[in-house]
């Protein structure tokens, strides 16, 4: 079975992938001029997760410069 971990790891490979095809052809300092600017647009950045268990229930709490997010299979929570 693959963890949450493992996905999110996948995903932000293929995000990489993505942005550095994207950006081929431009200039050094261009392309790391309009990656920071998507970059500060991800809702994930910054954010340190660990794996949570209460009364039987698996949750991600993720604590960031956002403030604390809270997820579970079925919802996210904004603290």
């Amino acid at each position: 079975m693959i963890s949450d971990q493992q996905r999110h790891c996948d995903s932000t490979l293929q995000q990489i992938i993505f942005w550095h095809q994207r950006f081929h052809g431009y200039s050094s300092n261009h392309a790391k001029s309009l990656f920071l600017k998507e970059a500060l647009e991800i809702n994930d950045l910054g954010v340190d997760y660990f794996a949570v268990t209460s009364n039987k229930k698996n949750f991600r709490v993720g604590i960031g410069p956002r403030g604390v997010t809270i997820n579970s299979n079925h919802s996210d929570m904004k603290l």
